[in-house]
């Protein structure tokens, strides 16, 4: 997604198709530096809206020499690929069909069931703005107040400006940095409580 990877979801269906498959992946502004700032022994999850089926790409991506994002688990939407299964279809649909409800619902849960193996860890939350992780993330602290540390939204669609109660008790990370100087200073910040 375009919390560490650029897919341009807000741009919508076949500018996601061109940067899952046609397109090298490649890092979001700042992220890696900002992933890579946190203490080592911080443990780290990826949730992700995208299928299990690309489980491997992303892995070879976070995981791989650049952009040197930190290793760590991955839970991932399950949409079924048995073509003798009706539901296969409908998952496939959903998937494409952009179910925005589809996505908040698996990440609830999946987020959620991570804060119940581990109820003496704290969370900083990571995401975007282009789908729904504001509101999952928010739905997360209601549920687990006394685990939620931070939570971080890279603001991709300018809400910081045109919806700010989206972005109300977050930390907004800007989409682009002007340049690497402004990326190493907002990184700085952010990520002092962490080190």
């Amino acid at each position: 997604d375009d919390t560490i990877k650029i897919t341009e979801i807000p741009s919508g269906g076949q500018k996601v198709v061109y940067n899952t498959f046609f397109k090298a992946f490649a890092a979001t502004p700042c992220m890696p530096l900002f992933y890579a700032t946190f203490a080592e022994s911080i443990p780290f999850h990826y949730v992700s809206g995208a299928p299990w089926q690309l489980y491997q790409p992303l892995a070879d991506f976070v995981m791989g020499e650049q952009p040197g994002y930190p290793a760590g688990t991955f839970q991932m939407k399950n949409v079924r690929t048995n073509i003798l299964e009706s539901e296969s279809y409908e998952d496939f649909l959903k998937l494409f069909s952009g179910s925005k409800q589809m996505t908040f619902e698996q990440k609830v849960g999946q987020i959620s069931d991570l804060f119940r193996r581990f109820p003496r860890r704290r969370f900083v939350l990571i995401g975007d703005s282009g789908e729904r992780d504001p509101e999952v993330f928010e739905a997360i602290r209601q549920m687990h107040p006394a685990q939620v540390d931070r939570i971080f939204i890279r603001d991709v669609i300018n809400d910081e400006v045109n919806n700010p109660d989206r972005l109300a008790d977050v930390t907004a990370i800007p989409a682009n940095f002007d340049s690497a100087e402004a990326c190493h200073r907002w990184v700085d910040d952010a990520t002092a409580p962490y080190r």
